[in-house]
């Protein structure tokens, strides 16, 4: 992802120390997985409730 590449080329030429670097690393990983993750499960249940709607119809 262009937002991970991004805040690993800032974090490697920051003056954090590497246990630093590293932990800012995995977290931003874990946020952008998460919220990836979380848009995509909304997209599907709007995507059921539409579907839902148009059987109805």
């Amino acid at each position: 992802m262009k937002v991970v590449t991004a805040s690993r080329q800032k974090v490697s030429q920051s003056s954090l120390d590497p246990a630093a670097a590293v932990a800012t690393e995995f977290v931003c990983e874990f946020v952008c997985e998460f919220a990836t993750e979380f848009v995509a499960g909304l997209v599907a249940r709007l995507e059921i409730v539409i579907d839902m709607r148009s059987l109805l119809e």
